[in-house]
């Protein structure tokens, strides 16, 4: 089986610091980055014990759920927004919704 690689060299941008503005996926991993992110860090915790987890699952009924050590669960619910948006104001709607969702 013979492989072929491709290489492409570039001076004007360097792609390690530089997102492909045309590429969809990178759009769509920036808005999912704190997250993933966040979800390392329950990883992280449960391992190093400072989280009785026994078990995380992603995108099961909450953004993360988190199996106790006692058979109890933590929902966990992460929402983020453009960093050009600033900062989330209690009010904003897709906020008040969730939150809405989470006391019922």
């Amino acid at each position: 089986m013979e492989t072929t690689e491709a290489h492409h060299s570039t001076t004007l941008l360097d792609p390690a610091r530089t997102l492909n503005a045309g590429d969809p996926g990178d759009r769509t991993l920036r808005n999912f980055r704190y997250q993933l992110l966040y979800g390392v860090i329950l990883l992280v915790a449960a391992s190093a014990r400072i989280r009785p987890y026994v078990a995380v699952w992603c995108e099961h009924y909450e953004d993360f759920l988190c199996e106790r050590q006692d058979g109890t669960f933590d929902g966990i619910q992460v929402k983020t927004r453009q960093p050009e948006d600033g900062y989330w104001k209690i009010t904003d709607e897709p906020f008040v919704k969730t939150i809405g969702r989470l006391l019922t």
